[in-house]
C-alpha cells in the first residue's frame, strides 16, 4: 500500500497548497520534531481524516486523492503514457481543463521515465509547481 502513497516532501508541498481532503495515512513528527518519513496509518477514525487541520501532522494521500484534488480544486490534469517505440518508457503529459474545453499542454521535451513510479511523481511535481506558480502570481 505505501507505494500508492505519495512522499513526505510532496505531501509537504500539497499540505501548503491546502490540500484537505480525508487520508486515512499520515506524516507525523517524531520525538525530535522532524516529520517521519514514513506514513502512519490512522487507527483511531475508520475512515481518516484532515491530517493537515493539526501543525504536527501532513496527510498522506494516496497519488489518486493528490491527482483528483488537482482536477477539482486547479483544473490540471496530467496522465502518463508508455512508449513503445523505445522500450518501455513513460513519459507525462499535462492537461489543462478551461472552462468546460479541454486543452492540451504538454511540456517538452518529453521526458523519459524507467517507470512510471517515476513518471508519476515527476507529474505530481510539475503540478505543485504550475499551482505554486499561479499562487505566487496572484499575489
Amino acid at each position: 500500500m505505501q507505494k500508492e502513497i505519495i512522499l513526505y516532501p510532496e505531501a509537504f508541498e500539497l499540505k501548503q497548497l491546502g490540500f484537505d481532503d480525508v487520508c486515512i495515512y499520515h506524516y507525523k513528527k517524531n520525538d525530535e520534531g522532524e516529520h517521519t518519513s514514513h506514513p502512519t496509518f490512522e487507527m483511531l477514525t475508520p475512515f481518516g481524516k484532515n491530517h493537515n487541520i493539526l501543525d504536527s501532522r501532513v496527510s498522506a494521500p494516496t497519488y489518486s486523492q493528490a491527482f483528483r484534488w488537482f482536477r477539482n480544486e486547479h483544473n490540471l490534469d496530467s496522465e502518463v503514457y508508455m512508449n513503445h517505440e523505445y522500450g518501455v518508457k513513460f513519459y507525462s503529459k499535462l492537461i489543462l481543463k478551461l472552462e468546460g474545453s479541454v486543452v492540451t499542454h504538454v511540456p517538452g521535451p518529453f521526458e523519459m521515465y524507467k517507470s512510471y513510479e517515476e513518471a508519476e511523481l515527476a507529474s505530481l511535481r510539475n503540478l505543485i509547481k504550475i499551482v505554486k506558480e499561479q499562487t505566487n502570481g496572484k499575489q
